[in-house]
């Protein structure tokens, strides 16, 4: 580094530490001042929007107080007419579009004492209390003069609270359903005294806050907000009224958007200069001013969040000022640096010159020394260099004469090893020919090698595939002749239920045959039966004709006859009943006579089935004996079977068993065949590595002898830059 940026760079670290240390001691006095000034400012800009709501809530307020008043005056006077108090409300809500209702609600006859005289009046109805309301509907003003039908919501809350506390207050706003949807309101409601101090009701307004919020972002804009400054309202239940910023916050509470710690700040009591507090991780600076409300109402809270950058802008403008000095000052210390250095590095002029011709070639060069400072020992000690210099470079000449000598003899041996290496390369080169041959001879040879094996791995295959089969066949030949032996078995057990069927079908013929015969003798009998049965039905007939011929002739007789007619009646009522019993006994002969028939009639169905049972056992028990003939047959054939399996198995062992030891020699020739490959291979890779380190050697010497004659033209141009140098009168070696 020479000695000038040397002596710039300490003066300019001396200023930065200089720099350093003002600014750190500026901008902390200054940032106190400035975040001071700035909460001041926006304490008085909070406070001045804080009043301008609050006129607007007193404006409201001061209605309210005129309007009880006026009531109150009436009530005294006992100008108590029920028309002109609607009309006055309704032009207290024209007069201010903010009004969304105007009412004063009188108690139970406290207004005039006419309450049941209005009951019938459908606007006073039901209860004909005095209870005036105007409100907006669809924004055009209306008015009613009683509960118009309808006595619910008349003495809630914003009609007890000023009752309760004998004074006007602004309540807890709330959220009002209306034709024009949902609305924000805070009602200001007042008592209403008599001339002895009794309440007789409440007058109130119900003040709009919709629009607050675009009231706040207007006065910010009045007021030349910085960016990111935002302003919102709370009520003292700390409920959000408006926000400049996020209109949807509006009827939440300021514990739900600023968390529980913050919304302690709002619930404790603010003094009347207002408070401010950190917020968002020392990113923010939140100011609260209190709004004082009229008569008995709690403080509302308008709160102004800063961003602490813009707090401490007026820091920043300043640091900025202070960065331009320092920039002007380190330019100004800069060229008074370049004219001392000049100055002072004048003398290392002549020392610069004698190197440049130092470095033309001339060692011969010497600088005269005519001060005694430090220029003067640099002076001194350039000539010594330069003395010392030539003698080196005498040295270094005759050094290179003899370089130059011995360079040439090496590229000599150089080439003279080119030469012996290049018949290397050509006996080499007739190896690695005679081994390539060698090596597809033996190429050939593996492959044949190698489809011998594989044929000998795919007969010892087949060979296993077929004893497998064979194993196979005679398992399940060995199954069927077992359930040859069990079929036989099951045919020679038919064979003889078979011949005990025949024999029960036989009995069961003859007993048949029995059973015909009695049915057939019972139904002669029940041909004697209704025989019988008209005989009886015959003389039942004559004996009621009989009868009847007594009767009349009983009757002929007169008194006489009495005794004679009761006899013929008992006699006639005895061939009646005789009747009724025979033609019973006829119905039920008659059924049992159809069911013998039926009998009769099956039973020689039956008879002909069981001879068609017959001639199909006599079939089955034929066909039965040839399936056991043919069973048995089956039997003996399945057994022959058998033993021929299992002479096969036997010869497929020991086809196995040769082609078992087959593989093991096709393997033990594949091992031998693989070594003879590796021995080939390594054979190879040796005859390669031979040559390519013969060309590796063969390389080696060209690049010697390159370099030996690179060597010898860099001697020359040494040599000649050399000769380039006057070093006096050097002696020679």
């Amino acid at each position: 580094m020479k000695m000038r940026n040397k002596l710039f760079m300490s003066i300019v670290a001396v200023e930065v530490l200089i720099f350093g240390a003002v600014f750190s001691y500026v901008t902390g006095l200054t940032s106190a001042r400035a975040r001071e000034t700035a909460l001041e400012t926006g304490r008085a800009r909070a406070a001045a929007a804080a009043s301008r709501i609050t006129t607007t809530l007193i404006g409201a307020a001061t209605t309210v107080e005129s309007l009880g008043s006026s009531l109150e005056t009436c009530l005294r006077l006992g100008r108590t007419d029920r028309s002109f108090v609607p009309i006055q409300l309704l032009d207290l809500l024209k007069a201010n579009p903010r009004y969304y209702a105007v009412w004063a609600f009188f108690g139970p006859d406290d207004w005039d004492g006419k309450d049941a005289r209005y009951k019938s009046d459908p606007d006073y109805a039901p209860t004909g209390a005095f209870v005036p309301w105007a409100y907006r509907e669809k924004g055009e003003p209306m008015v009613y003069p009683g509960m118009a039908g309808e006595d619910t919501g008349y003495y809630e809350s914003f009609y007890t609270i000023p009752v309760e506390t004998g004074a006007g207050l602004y309540m807890e706003p709330y959220f009002e359903d209306s034709s024009e949807g949902q609305l924000l309101l805070a009602t200001y409601g007042r008592p209403i005294k008599d001339a002895a101090g009794r309440t007789r009701g409440v007058a109130g307004i119900d003040l709009r806050l919709d629009d607050l919020s675009k009231y706040l972002a207007a006065e910010e804009a009045m007021a030349g907000a910085e960016a990111g400054t935002y302003s919102f309202l709370a009520s003292s239940g700390g409920t959000i009224l408006a926000h400049e910023k996020d209109t949807s916050l509006i009827g939440k509470k300021v514990e739900e958007y600023l968390g529980k710690d913050e919304a302690g700040h709002f619930s404790s009591t603010i003094p009347k200069e207002g408070l401010d507090y950190m917020a968002g991780k020392g990113s923010l600076v939140r100011i609260l001013v209190p709004m004082t409300l009229p008569g008995s109402s709690k403080d509302w809270i308008y709160c102004r969040t800063v961003p602490t950058a813009s707090i401490y802008s007026g820091t920043r403008r300043l640091e900025m000022l202070l960065i331009v000095f320092f920039v002007v000052g380190i330019g100004l210390s800069i060229a008074a640096i370049l004219m001392i250095s000049r100055r002072l590095t004048r003398p290392l002029g002549a020392i610069g010159e004698a190197f440049a011709v130092i470095e033309g070639g001339d060692l011969t060069r010497r600088v005269s020394v005519k001060t005694r400072d430090e220029f003067g020992t640099l002076a001194t000690e350039y000539n010594a260099l330069s003395e010392k210099l030539g003698k080196i470079f005498g040295s270094v000449r005759r050094a290179a004469e003899g370089i130059q000598e011995t360079g040439q003899r090496l590229c000599d041996a150089c080439a003279r090893t080119n030469a012996a290496l290049s018949g290397i390369r050509a006996n080499i080169d007739e190896s690695r020919a005679a081994l390539e041959s060698q090596s597809a001879a033996e190429g050939r040879t593996r492959e044949e090698a190698r489809l011998i094996l594989d044929d000998i791995g795919k007969l010892e295959s087949e060979i296993a595939a077929q004893a497998d089969s064979i194993n196979a066949a005679s398992a399940a030949v060995e199954e069927m002749v077992g359930s040859i032996q069990s079929v036989a078995a099951n045919a020679e057990k038919i064979s003889s239920e078979m011949a005990d069927l025949d024999r029960s079908t036989g009995e069961g013929k003859e007993r048949l045959a029995a059973a015909i015969e009695a049915i057939t003798e019972v139904s002669s009998h029940s041909d004697d039966l209704e025989a019988a049965n008209a005989t009886i039905a015959e003389i039942s007939s004559r004996t009621d004709l009989l009868a009847m011929n007594a009767a009349i002739e009983a009757a002929h007789a007169g008194e006489a006859g009495k005794g004679f007619a009761v006899v013929a009646d008992e006699i006639r009522a005895l061939a009646e009943n005789a009747r009724v019993q025979s033609e019973e006994i006829g119905a039920r002969i008659g059924a049992i006579h159809a069911a013998i028939s039926a009998a009769a009639d099956s039973s020689r169905e039956a008879g002909e089935a069981f001879d068609g049972v017959l001639g199909r056992v006599a079939t089955v028990s034929r066909l039965e004996a040839e399936v056991c003939s043919a069973v048995l047959e089956q039997r003996t054939g399945g057994t022959e079977v058998l033993e021929a399996l299992g002479r096969m198995k036997d010869t497929s062992r020991a086809v196995a068993s040769a082609g078992e030891t087959m593989g093991k020699a096709s393997a033990e020739v594949r091992t031998a065949i693989d070594g003879l490959e590796e021995a080939s291979e390594r054979v190879k890779a040796a005859a390669q590595q031979i040559g390519e380190r013969v060309d590796d050697i063969a390389a080696n010497g060209d690049a010697t002898l390159s370099l030996a004659a690179e060597n010898a033209k860099l001697l020359d141009s040494f040599a000649e830059g050399l000769s380039r140098f006057r070093i006096g009168e050097a002696p020679k070696a």
